[in-house]
């Protein structure tokens, strides 16, 4: 959010209006009953709902009311990985036009009362993926970045000062023994080294960096639900900001300024699963649009963790080739998902993830997990124990997920779907994540 309350808009789309301007634009497309819906939800005014209003008002459509859209409407693909990580709190803040591209929320986990930790992130972060774009040195490019911020106040100066850059350079070592560890050429520390990522934009924005390629968002019609069956067909734009991918192949790089996990089961995939999802919907995203295709073979998402030097692991997510058809499918069928619905309710994708891992009792060895056909998948999914497996998390203080974070407050008094209902959902939306699966390993 800016400083004036207003939205500040996604990566890719221009800027929006004011906050107020913002809401209205929401209530007319919404419709009325989507609206009072998201008022209750948000708790404006008041408190929560309470649990057993939640799943109680039959969902209105995105389509609902007297006025219509002619103009395409954008969703950005983050908005749709946000989705699948807590469909409540992924469609309000769509819906808000909160954009968190550039924030993993699971890091608010690990309180740092130095340097604010979105700051911390997105610099950190930022900085060692553009030094690969560019070819830069790292640490140059860093102590550029960090003396604006501290003029803005929000790094520290003097001897506190030096302690963060230290830990944060530290961070960016890591990150290089990583890659010397998979043997990616030229991710040693000196300048003029060959440009190892590119990172790709879909859609245009103002704010566009000179290492970015540029192609157009993806163009879909989405059918949403009208008042009683009418229904209706929309233009949608998708499109945003991938992370870095290496030139030349379909391997997505995630940089995560985190130490690893401590175990390599339940814990650790549950835990970096929703990392992984940001590489699934990018190169689902760049399938459908034709960047990448079933000709450049077996792709790969690459999670590096680093909390310094010595503190590293990279993980590996082997996919099978992209398939232009099959990515068009399953991204129109999220978007329709999120588009026809109020998702008043509770379904972390720790939840489906932790499910997974036990029914199918995860991988051996090195290799944490598998993938399956989409019929072997909906053989594995019980309804009835994803409800059981949410209701627990929610009940508890301690755990941690994904539907913490976000502009609806007090998550944990919300219900789940019903069993039947968070069954069709979780094979839905996920059946074609896994069918494309073939290993999660660690590689150090």
């Amino acid at each position: 959010m800016r400083a004036d309350g207003g939205a500040a808009g996604e990566a890719g789309v221009p800027a929006r209006g004011s906050f107020s301007e913002e809401l209205n634009a929401i209530q007319k497309a919404a419709g009325h009953e989507a609206w009072n819906k998201l008022s209750a939800m948000l708790a404006l005014p008041g408190e929560a709902p309470a649990p057993a209003a939640v799943t109680a008002v039959p969902r209105a459509s995105f389509g609902e009311g007297e006025s219509s859209i002619e103009a395409p409407f954008y969703l950005s693909h983050s908005a749709l990985r946000r989705f699948l990580e807590c469909p409540m709190q992924g469609w309000a803040a769509s819906m808000l036009g909160l954009a968190e591209e550039e924030e993993d929320l699971i890091d608010r986990e690990e309180e740092d009362f130095e340097v604010d930790r979105l700051t911390e992130t997105v610099l950190v972060r930022g900085v060692f993926t553009e030094s690969l774009a560019a070819g830069e040195s790292p640490e140059e490019l860093y102590r550029k970045r960090v003396e604006r911020l501290r003029l803005a106040g929000q790094i520290p100066v003097g001897e506190l000062g030096r302690v963060i850059e230290e830990r944060h350079l530290g961070i960016i070592k890591g990150w290089q023994a990583a890659l010397n560890a998979l043997a990616i050429s030229g991710a040693g520390t000196a300048a003029g080294r060959p440009q190892l990522l590119e990172r790709v934009r879909l859609g245009r924005s103002k704010s566009r960096s000179s290492t970015e390629r540029v192609l157009d968002p993806l163009a879909i019609d989405i059918e949403v639900k009208g008042k009683e069956s009418d229904k209706k067909v929309i233009p949608v734009q998708l499109g945003g900001l991938t992370e870095g991918l290496l030139k030349g192949q379909p391997v997505t790089i995630n940089f995560v300024p985190r130490k690893p996990f401590k175990d390599r089961g339940k814990g650790a995939v549950t835990g970096s699963f929703r990392y992984f999802l940001r590489g699934m919907i990018d190169q689902a995203l760049l399938a459908a649009v034709g960047a990448i295709s079933e000709s450049d073979g077996e792709r790969q998402i690459l999670l590096c963790f680093s909390g310094g030097p010595e503190e590293n692991a990279t993980y590996r997510m082997r996919l099978q080739p992209a398939e232009q058809a099959k990515a068009l499918k399953w991204l129109t069928a999220l978007s329709e998902d999120f588009l026809n619905g109020h998702h008043a309710y509770l379904l972390p994708v720790e939840a489906v993830i932790t499910h997974y891992f036990e029914s199918t009792g995860g991988g051996q060895g090195q290799q944490m997990l598998f993938g399956m056909p989409p019929a072997e998948f909906a053989a594995v999914i019980e309804g009835s124990e994803l409800v059981r497996l949410i209701a627990n998390m929610a009940g508890n203080s301690w755990s941690r997920f994904s539907s913490l974070w976000g502009p609806v407050p007090s998550p944990r008094g919300y219900l789940p779907p019903d069993a039947e209902e968070a069954f069709q959902m979780v094979t839905r939306r996920f059946s074609p994540v896994f069918e494309d699966i073939i290993s999660l390993e660690v590689v150090k």
